[in-house]
């Protein structure tokens, strides 16, 4: 099989392509309340809150189950009364503990023309992430930082707004420094493996994900992330079993099982490959990068059994209308569907417009002899890797 890995973080020219990188953002108190300018109605499900109160409690029936802290995300999907219910947490929340997630730049503004803080600045910055202002979130996190905020939570955001700005190497120092400020920072590990992945500095990426492990031998990410380290490293029977310890540490955890897939059609084992790319897209039916690796696996499979060219074809065009732009690895997997399918003028002209997203890089030679094989009416068989 080709090179190539599914990891949260990673871009490149992999045929396992990104997913949409969610980032856990770390909490600071600020001692606030419901503002007079937001009301209870105001907070209508379906939405997204931040918490702002000192003590916030999670609710099922009459049972506390968590407390959350000032600056955490959630959304609610249900009312009753003045409580709302969050599918992350897996209950009930006062209203009066959070503020609506659009009105929480001008709220935290308010505090801060009051009463400038590090934590006000903190808390406007998570909300600017939230709402995918980067720039403004940068600028918010270093006057927390300057303003005397040098806890590893302020380097881990910061970092995180580092990395959506595209700016690997400063997000890195800030994970690293976070690390510095309190060595048993799991999140921190787990971020700064993940842009190292990027970035191909893969073993001192395995060391990240190693730490994580002794810190918490079965913490399910670091499990994941370590196998995408060892398939890269070209250890991939190492990968699986790091992959089913993932799987078992978290059974719900569908990249887990696209990951595994993976794994196990390296290894030639695809009956298996299969369940778990169905157990995947069960957890997370509208995830394309699922949906494009599935149907990579039944259009080009070595094995005939496995071959599915209309599922191929139905799952590579889910995955290109999903997909937030054009690109060219599901181009390159819808063609070889056609292809399989008989129809190769579409699988040639698909082939192109992968060609035309693709401007260097081994993709470029791959995709230009697949479509070499579409023009004298073939399908593309994976061989088997030696």
């Amino acid at each position: 099989m080709q090179a190539s890995f599914r990891n949260f973080a990673t871009l490149g020219n992999y045929r396992n392509c990104a997913i949409g990188v969610v980032w856990s953002l770390w909490f600071v108190s600020i001692g606030a309340a419901l503002g007079d300018d937001v009301s209870i109605s105001d907070i209508e499900p379906p939405q997204r809150v931040l918490v702002i109160s000192q003590v916030t409690r999670v609710m099922q029936g009459d049972t506390p189950t968590v407390s959350l802290k000032p600056g955490q995300l959630m959304t609610f999907t249900k009312a009753n009364g003045d409580w709302r219910y969050t599918p992350e947490f897996r209950g009930w929340v006062s209203v009066r503990d959070v503020i609506p997630l659009e009105k929480s730049i001008d709220y935290f503004s308010k505090i801060i023309g009051e009463q400038p803080s590090s934590a006000a600045f903190h808390h406007r910055a998570i909300a600017q992430i939230a709402l995918a202002n980067f720039e403004n979130a940068l600028s918010d996190m270093n006057q927390a930082i300057e303003g005397g905020d040098k806890s590893t939570y302020a380097y881990v955001n910061r970092g995180i707004v580092q990395r959506e700005l595209e700016k690997a190497d400063l997000a890195i120092e800030d994970f690293t420094q976070a690390i510095a400020a309190d060595p048993t920072n799991i999140q921190a590990f787990i971020l700064r493996g993940m842009l190292l992945l990027e970035q191909q500095h893969t073993e001192a990426a395995l060391n990240d994900f190693d730490a994580v492990l002794k810190l918490e031998e079965n913490h399910a990410e670091a499990l994941n992330q370590r196998g995408v380290a060892l398939r890269l490293l070209d250890k991939p029977k190492e990968a699986l079993a790091a992959f089913e310890k993932a799987v078992e540490a978290a059974p719900d955890f569908a990249d887990a099982y696209a990951n595994r897939a993976f794994a196990l059609c390296q290894l030639g084992e695809f009956e298996k490959a299969v369940a778990d790319y169905e157990k995947a897209l069960e957890l997370m039916s509208t995830q394309p990068e699922f949906m494009n690796d599935y149907a990579w696996l039944l259009a080009t499979c070595r094995n005939e059994s496995i071959l599915n060219a209309d599922k191929a074809i139905e799952l590579a065009e889910k995955a290109c209308e999903l997909s937030d732009k054009p690109d060219p690895s599901f181009l390159d997997t819808l063609a070889a569907a056609y292809a399989r399918k008989g129809e190769y003028n579409k699988a040639f002209d698909t082939a192109t417009k992968a060609l035309e997203l693709v401007s260097s890089g081994s993709l470029v030679g791959e995709i230009d002899a697949r479509r070499e094989l579409y023009n004298q009416q073939k399908a593309y068989t994976e061989e088997e890797v030696k």
